[in-house]
């Protein structure tokens, strides 16, 4: 019993202090906004060769990479791929500045198109509120983006109040369900 005790302590405390990820990031209608899931993963799970190489490994960055997507008529497409290098002109030890590795990953292309991407896309707008329990940093509305194999399908904007009574949880934890529901509630 002392052991699942100290194991489980264990576990809190790691999981407690776990280090908040780079996001990935989407420029739609001029704003930038981060991404809660990691859409280049797919394609690296079927490419794993075509996975930029990095020196750099840090705690908040662990895929090694920030992917930058945009739409373009309405498609999704990966516009810029970037890496953390060692910064030399930098006087501190371990100094990193950023480096873009597209070129190398998409040579022929400058708009590598993203079909795979099968999901309801939630983008914060609006003023920002206070911190909601199970929320983190609630906004006053939200844009749905329906996107199926890589096409925006539909938008629309709702606000914090309809979001939460079709979402109990941060849209990080939503099952393939509760997107069901989610475009079924709000966007249809």
């Amino acid at each position: 019993m002392r052991s699942v005790i100290l194991t489980l302590i264990a576990l809190y405390a790691v999981s407690s202090s776990a280090t908040v990820q780079q996001k990935d990031v989407l420029i739609y209608n001029g704003n930038t906004y981060p991404l809660q899931e990691y859409y280049l993963e797919a394609y690296f799970e079927c490419y794993p060769e075509l996975r930029p190489k990095t020196m750099s490994v840090s705690s908040d960055l662990w895929r090694g990479y920030v992917a930058f997507f945009t739409v373009i008529n309405k498609k999704i497409y990966l516009v810029d791929l970037q890496i953390r290098v060692k910064d030399e002109n930098a006087k501190e030890t371990f100094a990193t500045t950023w480096k873009s590795v597209f070129k190398e990953f998409s040579p022929d292309v400058d708009e590598f198109p993203v079909d795979w991407i099968d999901d309801i896309i939630v983008l914060p707008h609006g003023e920002p509120l206070d911190y909601e329990q199970g929320f983190g940093i609630a906004y006053s509305e939200y844009e749905l983006l329906e996107v199926k194999h890589g096409e925006l399908l539909n938008s629309k904007k709702v606000s914090l109040e309809a979001y939460k009574k079709v979402v109990n949880k941060w849209h990080v934890f939503l099952r393939k369900k509760d997107l069901l529901l989610l475009k079924k509630k709000l966007i249809d």
